[in-house]
């Protein structure tokens, strides 16, 4: 008899409005659901990432995947992401009720109660996720007391209830990034769509030197977590406590001319919040 894998549902609200005719950049892949992906992925569980920008019946399918699935979890960061994710996950819980739901991002890390108490999410990931939602899986499949899991914000008795802290990891701790997950070409299709007029934002320029009519193959990637600056107008020294971990930059080059092969991609772009933090990491790299 054939053991059906458990299904985690990954879900990536839309970054801007489609009904003001506006989107982000395609080049913008859900970065932080594939991170989150890597451990469950590696241990025999079905991950599979819904992105609203690039599934036009995101509903549809987020109900017919969430129908016997082990749970549902989402990220955001402030803006339109934060509207949108809650409206969906309001219909997932409304017609999932019993359906585990959990949250981690930058805006759920800073406002946890919000989520909680609107009862959009059993519980919400703190900071650096990849761990932290590895142990929920596990804990919830176990049917074991989401309580024991580090780097939680949970509901208890009509407060919220922080866990033990979690200290931000090395990316050795991580395996890399299950890109057989990303349906890379729904991605590059969008980019070079110019039939629908859409408002197009956080867009980088084309390289200066890119053939006229090339097909743009944008690409973006996490090479580090975290930024070790104190800035005050920035959220990341309370969500990482200002500590910073990166890929070493020999194994960055190595995985990054990989991608370039596989997905055949000719723009890159680091979405990381602080890639220059180590000088040596930096020219390790670019060597």
């Amino acid at each position: 008899m054939i053991q059906r894998k458990k299904r985690l549902v990954l879900f990536l609200p839309h970054r801007a409005d489609p009904d003001q005719g506006i989107r982000v950049s395609a080049d913008l892949t859900p970065l932080e659901l594939l991170q989150i992906a890597a451990l469950p992925e590696a241990n025999g569980y079905e991950c599979v990432i819904v992105d609203a920008m690039v599934e036009p019946d995101y509903m549809a399918k987020l109900e017919e995947l969430c129908d016997g699935a082990l749970l549902f979890a989402s990220s955001c960061i402030l803006g339109f992401q934060v509207a949108h994710g809650a409206r969906v996950a309001k219909a997932i819980r409304a017609k999932f009720p019993k359906l585990p739901i959990l949250w981690g991002g930058w805006f759920p890390s800073v406002q946890p109660e919000l989520y909680l108490k609107e009862g959009i999410a059993d519980a919400v990931a703190l900071g650096q996720g990849e761990l932290t939602f590895w142990e929920c899986v596990q804990a919830i499949d176990h049917g074991t007391s989401l309580e024991d899991v580090a780097g939680l914000a949970l509901l208890k008795d009509g407060r919220v209830h922080y866990t033990a802290h979690r200290t931000v990891v090395g990316f050795d701790g991580i395996p890399d990034v299950p890109w057989h997950l990303l349906d890379f070409e729904k991605y590059v299709a969008l980019q070079n769509d110019k039939s629908t007029g859409w408002k197009v934002r956080h867009k980088y320029a084309d390289p200066w030197d890119m053939p006229a009519g090339m097909e743009l193959r944008g690409f973006s990637y996490f090479s580090s977590f975290g930024c070790p600056e104190p800035c005050t107008f920035c959220c990341s020294p309370i969500v990482t406590g200002r500590r910073w971990k990166a890929i070493p930059g020999k194994v960055l080059a190595e995985r990054i001319l990989e991608c370039a092969e596989r997905f055949q991609v000719n723009v890159f772009r680091f979405q990381d919040a602080n890639f220059g933090v180590h000088e040596k990491r930096s020219i390790e790299f670019c060597e």
